[in-house]
Protein backbone atom coordinates (compact mmCIF):
# COMPACT_ATOMS: atom_id res chain seq x y z
CA UNK A 1 0.00 0.00 0.00
CA UNK A 2 2.93 2.30 0.61
CA UNK A 3 3.52 2.49 -3.15
CA UNK A 4 0.24 4.42 -3.45
CA UNK A 5 1.96 7.32 -1.67
CA UNK A 6 5.47 6.92 -3.03
CA UNK A 7 7.68 9.96 -3.40
CA UNK A 8 6.95 12.35 -6.23
CA UNK A 9 4.52 15.21 -6.12
CA UNK A 10 1.06 15.40 -7.60
CA UNK A 11 2.54 17.03 -10.71
CA UNK A 12 4.45 13.87 -11.60
CA UNK A 13 3.23 12.91 -15.09
CA UNK A 14 1.24 9.72 -15.53
CA UNK A 15 2.86 7.53 -18.17
CA UNK A 16 1.64 4.69 -20.37
CA UNK A 17 3.75 2.31 -18.28
CA UNK A 18 1.85 3.33 -15.15
CA UNK A 19 -1.49 2.91 -16.90
CA UNK A 20 -0.45 -0.52 -18.22
CA UNK A 21 -0.05 -1.76 -14.65
CA UNK A 22 -3.64 -0.87 -13.81
CA UNK A 23 -6.35 -3.55 -14.11
CA UNK A 24 -8.54 -0.95 -15.84
CA UNK A 25 -5.83 0.16 -18.24
CA UNK A 26 -8.05 0.25 -21.32
CA UNK A 27 -10.55 2.55 -19.63
CA UNK A 28 -7.86 4.81 -18.15
CA UNK A 29 -5.81 5.11 -21.33
CA UNK A 30 -8.36 7.39 -22.99
CA UNK A 31 -7.78 9.99 -20.24
CA UNK A 32 -3.98 9.87 -20.43
CA UNK A 33 -3.43 12.65 -22.97
CA UNK A 34 -6.21 14.96 -21.83
CA UNK A 35 -4.55 18.14 -20.60
CA UNK A 36 -7.47 19.75 -18.80
CA UNK A 37 -8.10 18.74 -15.17
CA UNK A 38 -10.81 19.21 -12.57
CA UNK A 39 -10.81 22.74 -11.17
CA UNK A 40 -9.93 21.30 -7.76
CA UNK A 41 -8.39 17.99 -6.80
CA UNK A 42 -9.90 15.69 -4.21
CA UNK A 43 -7.65 16.98 -1.43
CA UNK A 44 -8.93 20.51 -1.99
CA UNK A 45 -12.59 19.48 -2.04
CA UNK A 46 -13.21 19.60 1.75
CA UNK A 47 -12.07 23.23 1.89
CA UNK A 48 -13.76 24.36 -1.32
CA UNK A 49 -17.05 22.47 -0.87
CA UNK A 50 -17.25 21.62 2.86
CA UNK A 51 -21.02 21.10 3.06
CA UNK A 52 -21.20 18.91 -0.03
CA UNK A 53 -18.17 16.94 1.11
CA UNK A 54 -19.67 16.36 4.55
CA UNK A 55 -23.10 15.33 3.27
CA UNK A 56 -21.60 13.07 0.58
CA UNK A 57 -19.27 11.39 3.06
CA UNK A 58 -21.70 10.94 5.95
CA UNK A 59 -23.20 7.41 6.05
CA UNK A 60 -26.61 8.83 6.99
CA UNK A 61 -26.86 11.34 4.13
CA UNK A 62 -24.55 10.02 1.41
CA UNK A 63 -27.31 8.13 -0.41
CA UNK A 64 -29.37 11.29 -0.94
CA UNK A 65 -26.24 13.28 -1.80
CA UNK A 66 -25.17 10.71 -4.39
CA UNK A 67 -28.60 10.79 -6.02
CA UNK A 68 -28.68 14.58 -6.11
CA UNK A 69 -25.23 14.93 -7.64
CA UNK A 70 -25.93 12.25 -10.28
CA UNK A 71 -29.14 14.09 -11.18
CA UNK A 72 -27.21 17.37 -11.36
CA UNK A 73 -24.60 15.76 -13.58
CA UNK A 74 -27.18 14.25 -15.93
CA UNK A 75 -28.97 17.57 -16.35
CA UNK A 76 -25.71 19.44 -16.75
CA UNK A 77 -24.59 17.15 -19.56
CA UNK A 78 -28.08 16.78 -21.05
CA UNK A 79 -29.89 20.05 -20.22
CA UNK A 80 -33.55 19.63 -19.40
CA UNK A 81 -33.41 15.85 -19.69
CA UNK A 82 -34.71 15.29 -16.15
CA UNK A 83 -34.42 11.48 -15.67
CA UNK A 84 -34.69 10.43 -19.31
CA UNK A 85 -30.92 9.94 -19.77
CA UNK A 86 -30.46 7.87 -16.64
CA UNK A 87 -29.59 4.21 -16.78
CA UNK A 88 -27.91 2.00 -14.24
CA UNK A 89 -24.23 2.99 -13.93
CA UNK A 90 -24.76 4.96 -17.16
CA UNK A 91 -23.58 1.95 -19.15
CA UNK A 92 -19.99 2.21 -17.88
CA UNK A 93 -20.05 -1.43 -16.77
CA UNK A 94 -20.67 -4.36 -19.08
CA UNK A 95 -23.83 -6.49 -18.62
CA UNK A 96 -23.40 -9.32 -16.13
CA UNK A 97 -25.99 -12.10 -15.76
CA UNK A 98 -29.30 -10.37 -15.01
CA UNK A 99 -27.62 -6.95 -14.72
CA UNK A 100 -28.42 -5.19 -18.00
CA UNK A 101 -27.97 -1.41 -17.94
CA UNK A 102 -30.89 0.23 -19.68
CA UNK A 103 -33.15 -2.75 -19.03
CA UNK A 104 -33.39 -2.62 -15.25
CA UNK A 105 -36.61 -0.62 -15.06
CA UNK A 106 -34.92 2.78 -15.44
CA UNK A 107 -37.58 4.15 -17.78
CA UNK A 108 -40.40 3.12 -15.46
CA UNK A 109 -38.95 4.35 -12.17
CA UNK A 110 -35.52 5.94 -12.64
CA UNK A 111 -35.33 7.47 -9.16
CA UNK A 112 -35.91 4.09 -7.50
CA UNK A 113 -33.31 2.47 -9.75
CA UNK A 114 -30.75 5.15 -8.90
CA UNK A 115 -31.55 4.70 -5.22
CA UNK A 116 -30.81 0.97 -5.53
CA UNK A 117 -27.64 1.70 -7.51
CA UNK A 118 -26.14 4.04 -4.92
CA UNK A 119 -27.27 1.77 -2.07
CA UNK A 120 -25.92 -1.50 -3.48
CA UNK A 121 -22.94 -0.17 -5.47
CA UNK A 122 -22.02 3.10 -3.78
CA UNK A 123 -18.37 3.09 -4.87
CA UNK A 124 -18.94 2.35 -8.56
CA UNK A 125 -21.87 4.81 -8.59
CA UNK A 126 -19.65 7.66 -7.35
CA UNK A 127 -16.91 6.73 -9.84
CA UNK A 128 -19.43 6.73 -12.69
CA UNK A 129 -20.66 10.22 -11.80
CA UNK A 130 -17.08 11.46 -11.82
CA UNK A 131 -16.28 9.67 -15.10
CA UNK A 132 -19.26 11.34 -16.77
CA UNK A 133 -17.76 14.77 -16.13
CA UNK A 134 -14.33 13.58 -17.25
CA UNK A 135 -15.78 12.32 -20.52
CA UNK A 136 -17.86 15.44 -21.16
CA UNK A 137 -14.97 17.88 -20.73
CA UNK A 138 -12.12 15.53 -21.73
CA UNK A 139 -10.53 15.85 -18.29
CA UNK A 140 -7.24 14.11 -17.64
CA UNK A 141 -5.96 12.00 -14.76
CA UNK A 142 -4.61 13.58 -11.60
CA UNK A 143 -1.79 11.72 -9.88
CA UNK A 144 -2.88 12.73 -6.39
CA UNK A 145 -6.48 11.65 -6.97
CA UNK A 146 -5.34 8.30 -8.37
CA UNK A 147 -3.20 7.64 -5.29
CA UNK A 148 -6.09 8.36 -2.94
CA UNK A 149 -8.36 6.02 -4.89
CA UNK A 150 -5.68 3.32 -5.15
CA UNK A 151 -5.08 3.42 -1.41
CA UNK A 152 -8.81 2.94 -0.80
CA UNK A 153 -8.77 -0.09 -3.12
CA UNK A 154 -5.78 -1.50 -1.24
CA UNK A 155 -7.54 -1.08 2.09
CA UNK A 156 -10.67 -2.84 0.84
CA UNK A 157 -8.59 -5.68 -0.60
CA UNK A 158 -6.64 -6.05 2.63
CA UNK A 159 -9.89 -6.15 4.59
CA UNK A 160 -11.14 -9.04 2.43
CA UNK A 161 -7.87 -10.88 3.02
CA UNK A 162 -8.06 -10.42 6.79
CA UNK A 163 -11.69 -11.57 6.80
CA UNK A 164 -10.72 -14.75 4.97
CA UNK A 165 -7.91 -15.41 7.45
CA UNK A 166 -10.27 -14.80 10.35
CA UNK A 167 -12.86 -17.10 8.80
CA UNK A 168 -10.55 -20.12 8.48
CA UNK A 169 -7.98 -19.53 11.23
CA UNK A 170 -9.60 -16.98 13.45
CA UNK A 171 -8.82 -16.14 17.04
CA UNK A 172 -9.32 -13.14 19.29
CA UNK A 173 -6.38 -11.29 17.76
CA UNK A 174 -7.45 -11.72 14.13
CA UNK A 175 -11.00 -10.77 15.06
CA UNK A 176 -9.81 -7.57 16.72
CA UNK A 177 -7.58 -6.89 13.73
CA UNK A 178 -10.52 -7.30 11.37
CA UNK A 179 -12.73 -4.95 13.38
CA UNK A 180 -10.02 -2.29 13.54
CA UNK A 181 -9.23 -2.56 9.84
CA UNK A 182 -12.92 -2.46 8.92
CA UNK A 183 -13.34 0.75 10.91
CA UNK A 184 -10.31 2.35 9.20
CA UNK A 185 -11.41 1.20 5.74
CA UNK A 186 -14.96 2.49 6.23
CA UNK A 187 -13.84 5.91 7.47
CA UNK A 188 -11.37 6.25 4.62
CA UNK A 189 -13.90 5.12 2.00
CA UNK A 190 -16.60 7.58 3.10
CA UNK A 191 -14.00 10.36 3.21
CA UNK A 192 -12.88 9.60 -0.35
CA UNK A 193 -16.47 9.35 -1.56
CA UNK A 194 -17.26 12.74 -0.04
CA UNK A 195 -14.21 14.33 -1.67
CA UNK A 196 -14.98 12.76 -5.05
CA UNK A 197 -18.59 13.91 -5.18
CA UNK A 198 -17.72 17.37 -3.85
CA UNK A 199 -15.15 17.64 -6.65
CA UNK A 200 -17.83 16.83 -9.22
CA UNK A 201 -20.32 19.25 -7.65
CA UNK A 202 -17.72 22.03 -7.69
CA UNK A 203 -16.95 21.36 -11.36
CA UNK A 204 -20.63 21.62 -12.27
CA UNK A 205 -20.92 24.92 -10.41
CA UNK A 206 -17.76 26.24 -12.03
CA UNK A 207 -18.72 25.29 -15.57
CA UNK A 208 -22.12 26.86 -15.06
CA UNK A 209 -23.16 26.92 -18.68
CA UNK A 210 -24.73 23.74 -19.96
CA UNK A 211 -23.46 24.35 -23.48
CA UNK A 212 -21.35 21.45 -24.69
CA UNK A 213 -17.72 22.19 -25.60
CA UNK A 214 -16.90 22.52 -29.30
CA UNK A 215 -15.15 19.15 -29.57
CA UNK A 216 -18.19 17.40 -28.09
CA UNK A 217 -20.56 19.10 -30.54
CA UNK A 218 -18.33 17.96 -33.40
CA UNK A 219 -18.39 14.39 -32.07
CA UNK A 220 -22.18 14.47 -31.83
CA UNK A 221 -22.51 15.75 -35.42
CA UNK A 222 -20.31 12.93 -36.63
Amino acid sequence: MACCFKSGGNDEPITEEMIAKSPNNEKLLKYLYNQEKFDIDMLEAPCEEPCCCLLSGCPFTCLCAQMKIRYETLNHIYPGSDWTKYKCCQGYFAPICCFRPGNCGEQTCPACCLCLEVWCCAGPAASVTRAMMMDKYHLGLDQGDRRLIQFNNCLQGLLVLVRCINMFAGNDRTEDCEKALQCIANVYYFTIQGCMLAQVHHEIQKRGSTEAPEYQRMDERE
